[in-house]
């Protein structure tokens, strides 16, 4: 529990921007895949000094602090186990955009699909694209290096933030990175906080590149029977003579869910979802549809409308499974090269078949990473669905894949993600992770329990 004294130096900084109501308590406990934990307090910071001024006094406390933006990972790393959530949403302005130097400086909390309103405007965006950009924050995207359905043309975090501030132990505030494309300053620390899930301080500030949003692009529903044929698909897609901006795939049973909800969208089988960029997008598409056809696909170009339709439902499904579970749901977001995909599906399918399990698939194949969700109906299924999961993750790294392309690890894949790099014959990188976390975080009170288990 947290000492009365604590609690009151914080209402001093905080005054009525602190919560311990037992619903906003349990609203800050869990994540959208239902990973639940516990905390006892939820505080709202309005600027840099007072996350500064709170993680001094938890230093002081020795009291753990989670940092947390739209609460949609998947992996439990946004979930507390006691000490204090520290909910960003306060700080969500925008402070610079510069057309000149195509940058976007912002706070933490803004959430990308503001962002991307506002810049819109001026005929510009923020690319990387997760399917819950409605909720997803900056903060957010950068603890777990997002990445989502634009990869295949974009890049993922890592290839889009310049700079950042960041609050570290006793309340010091680092300014790394820079407004500059090209910046060699010794190590790249911005890339270290980069997918390192809230575990090594708290981002306060955000300098980001961004593009000239697409002069046109045109979507292409393609639906297939064969899964072989997926894999011609996805190389002919990725051949480079189309400019491809997004190649989404579901599958059969994923298609299934989703006719249930919305069944004039999708028809039966492997449905794969392809934008073309460009100003003869139209054109190109066309060309690239024809020639899907000729190769056995039934490939349509998409109207505006119905454009705009198929990529909400693609949007939707993973709230759809997770909703229709009656415990919630279990997966992962596996990553293989992309010609390794059908090998993977396969596999997976077949030994969902021996565990006696319901599956889904889905996911941005034009990166390789493939989204593998089971419900859970009841309590103990959880052991033979985790059963499962493992078996299928440890099959993708044989393959050359990684445990997850864009969730992280959070405390979900603490011991997969130590058998990949035991599989890759380098055990020690934990080790490092370890000597990294103590050198930024020594008490161990930034989001603790997360990525690798404290010795």
């Amino acid at each position: 529990m947290l000492s009365k004294d604590l609690v009151s130096k914080l209402r001093k900084i905080f005054g009525d921007r602190i919560d311990d109501r037992e619903g906003e308590l349990k609203c800050h406990s869990l994540d959208s895949a239902g990973y639940t934990g516990y905390t006892y307090l939820v505080v709202y910071p309005e600027c840099e000094e007072e996350v500064s001024e709170l993680v001094k006094l938890c230093y002081k406390y020795n009291v753990p602090i989670y940092p947390q933006g739209g609460l949609s990972s998947l992996t439990g790393a946004a979930v507390p186990y006691g000490g204090i959530v520290v909910d960003m949403s306060m700080m969500d302005k925008i402070l610079e955009i510069s057309t000149e130097d195509m940058i976007v400086v912002v706070e933490p909390g803004i959430k990308l699909v503001d962002l991307n309103r506002i810049l819109r405007k001026k005929g510009l965006y923020f690319p990387v694209d997760p399917a819950s950009q409605k909720v997803a924050t900056i903060g957010g995207m950068i603890g777990t290096g997002a990445g989502g359905m634009r990869c295949i043309k974009y890049g993922v975090m890592r290839d889009w933030v310049y700079g950042l501030r960041v609050v570290i132990r006793d309340g010091i505030v680092l300014d790394i990175g820079a407004k500059t494309h090209k910046c060699r300053d010794g190590y790249d620390l911005v890339r270290l906080f980069i997918g390192s899930e809230g575990t090594l301080g708290i981002v306060t500030q955000a300098t980001l590149r961004i593009t000239n949003y697409p002069r046109s692009r045109t979507r292409i529903l393609v639906n297939i029977q064969d899964l072989q044929l997926l894999g011609d698909v996805l190389k002919i897609a990725r051949s480079g003579d189309w400019d491809i901006s997004l190649l989404e795939t579901i599958f059969e049973e994923s298609t299934d869910i989703l006719r249930r909800v919305f069944d004039d969208v999708l028809k039966p089988g492997i449905n794969v979802i392809i934008d073309v960029d460009g100003k003869s997008s139209r054109e190109s598409a066309e060309e690239l549809a024809q020639h899907l056809t000729s190769i056995g696909c039934d490939a349509q170009v998409l109207n505006d409308e119905m454009a705009e339709k198929v990529l909400e439902v693609r949007r939707k499904l993973a709230s759809i499974i997770i909703k229709e579970g009656k415990l919630g749901s279990m997966g992962e977001d596996v990553t293989v090269p992309p010609s390794k995909i059908p090998l993977l599906i396969k596999y997976a399918k077949e030994a969902s078949k021996k565990y006696g399990l319901e599956v889904y698939f889905y996911g941005h194949a034009g990166d390789g990473n493939i989204h593998v969700r089971v419900q859970i109906n009841e309590e103990a299924e959880r052991k033979k669905i985790e059963a499962y999961i493992k078996e299928v993750i440890k099959y993708a790294i044989s393959l050359g894949g990684v445990v997850s392309g864009e969730h992280g690890i959070g405390n979900a894949k603490i011991d997969l993600l130590k058998y990949e790099f035991e599989v890759r014959g380098s055990p020690y990188v934990i080790e490092l992770f370890k000597g990294i976390k103590q050198l930024f975080d020594p008490k161990n009170i930034f989001n603790p329990g997360k990525i690798f288990r404290a010795d």
